[in-house]
């Protein structure tokens, strides 16, 4: 069997106004939370599908 050549999958254009978006985000919501949840003040939850599973393979 031979060897095939594999190359890479490009990545997302960078589209500035959603990288102003994300970053918009992260400073003004993200942050603010994260550190009143360092501080004990309150809690955050992260809820994330599930992506990869040893069944599946």
């Amino acid at each position: 069997m031979n060897r095939r050549k594999v190359g890479f999958v490009p990545g997302r254009n960078g589209d500035l106004e959603k990288i102003t978006e994300q970053e918009t985000f992260r400073e003004e919501i993200l942050e603010p939370l994260l550190a009143s949840a360092k501080a004990g003040e309150q809690a955050v939850f992260l809820s994330m599908l599930l992506i990869l599973s040893t069944r599946l393979f």
